[in-house]
């Protein structure tokens, strides 16, 4: 039987205020691990043996993403769609100060931004942020300096425009980015920053029929091994490193409407407001559905997909979710059976 039918959901804390929006979980400079999290009223952050430490830490409002560049010190806030990045160590439940934040914009306009994304690449940590444009959204990405001071914390890295609208970007491990628009997947070249849909729209077409392509948008690319597999809401495709497709069955329907996706080491997880599916990466194949109803939850999301910004498209050995119960939200995370019994 493989390990992923053993996946269960281990609670970490409950919630009594608004809505959860994001979430991003790090380890503290002294080694501890610490979790953050976003919502209408600002963010949160907790000491992850410590659910006492829980602090309110920014009055931010509407967070709608957090996220860090934990080697280099860096925590991300997109508020009321403006981008502010804040030394790591003044955002810890410990800190005595109020943390003071650095507006990106003082680099490059980074208000009216609609999502960002950090990763690295070639050693170098990188932030890109869309912003949406009449018929298409201009991207930019920055680089964090070594040396920050008072009047500047970045550098401008790149800027193009792409005639799509977009809602998500993810570095890869090369010189090159995937990014999600409302109907297809489009790869960048880092270097010469040609584009192209993954796939094409004529292999897209053939591949699957137009009924699943209509009501269904991207949520996430993945590494599967030699291939990627692109995640839409209501199938999966796997496509080759040249984002050709190639298999004689390249196609996985998820038979039922997801809103996000998370990697598991070898596992896709996928989540729908009723349920969790974990599927095998590389195949497609469903292992185990976790129903709302047999957890007494609803509601529920993926809050963490894995991704870490030192491992570019790569992801760690587990997701955190957040479902409503009784009223309240309980954020919790999948971990295997075996470490489940550890804890």
């Amino acid at each position: 039987m493989s390990e992923a039918r053993d996946l269960l959901i281990q609670p970490l804390f409950t919630f009594e205020g608004d809505n959860i929006t994001c979430l991003v979980p790090f380890d503290a400079p002294d080694g501890r691990k610490v979790i953050a999290f976003g919502s209408a009223e600002g963010v949160w952050v907790l000491y992850k043996d410590d659910v006492e430490s829980t602090k309110h830490i920014l009055k931010s409002k509407n967070v709608t993403q957090v996220a860090v560049h934990e080697d280099h010190g860096l925590f991300y806030v997109l508020a009321d769609k403006s981008l502010h990045a804040y030394n790591i160590r003044a955002l810890l439940p410990s800190a005595s100060s109020e943390p003071v934040p650095y507006d990106v914009s003082r680099t490059r306009h980074a208000n009216f931004v609609n999502y960002f994304s950090v990763g690295v690449q070639e050693g170098k940590p990188l932030v890109a942020y869309g912003k949406a444009r009449e018929s298409g959204s201009t991207l930019h990405i920055l680089e964090p300096l070594p040396d920050r001071g008072s009047s500047s914390w970045f550098r401008i890295y790149m800027e193009y425009y792409i005639p799509i609208e977009t809602h998500g970007f993810d570095f890869l491990k090369t010189k090159s980015a995937v990014v999600q628009g409302t109907e297809q997947y489009q790869s960048v070249n880092l270097e010469n920053l040609d584009t192209k849909p993954i796939p094409s729209k004529e292999d897209l077409e053939r591949a699957v029929n137009e009924s699943l392509r209509e009501d269904s948008r991207p949520i996430g690319a993945f590494g599967a091994g030699d291939e990627f597999l692109l995640c839409y809401t209501r199938y999966g495709l796997y496509v080759d490193q040249k984002s050709d497709i190639t298999r004689p069955n390249p196609l996985v329907e998820w038979g039922s409407g997801v809103d996000s996706a998370a990697l598991f080491g070898s596992y896709i997880l996928l989540f729908g407001s009723q349920s969790i599916q974990i599927r095998d990466l590389q195949t497609g194949e469903l292992l185990q559905d976790i129903k709302g109803e047999d957890i007494r939850g609803s509601d529920i999301r993926c809050l963490w997909n894995g991704r870490v910004a030192r491992a570019g498209i790569g992801g760690d050995d587990h997701a955190i979710g957040v479902m409503k119960v009784d009223g309240n939200r309980h954020i919790f995370e999948l971990v295997p059976l075996q470490a489940e019994a550890e804890v």
